[in-house]
């Protein structure tokens, strides 16, 4: 039961964490330092915001948001209780 409740907490956590990345990268700004405490940031999400938003708009560019809506999908899974199949039987090629 514990994995089963883990689990959970996980999916509920990286759907958490997927909304502030969401938030940060909507109020993205370029001028926004990253790594910084800066008196004026624009990012909604504050200083760690705009440090995420700009760690994933220079390493990922306008796949950013794929990569947040991956982490949903992958958090929602999880939170439901869904599993990926053990071992590679459901990708073989048949």
């Amino acid at each position: 039961m514990l994995g089963r409740l883990a689990s959970e907490s996980m999916g509920l956590a990286l759907v958490a964490f997927a909304l502030f990345s969401a938030i940060a990268l909507s109020s993205f700004a370029p001028a926004d330092p990253i790594f910084t405490l800066a008196p004026s940031i624009a990012n909604l999400g504050g200083a760690v915001g705009a440090t995420l938003a700009g760690l994933l708009v220079r390493g990922f560019g306008s796949g950013a948001s794929a990569v947040v809506a991956l982490v949903v999908l992958v958090g929602i899974r999880l939170a439901a209780g869904l599993h990926a199949a053990r071992g590679a039987d459901s990708f073989r090629v048949r």
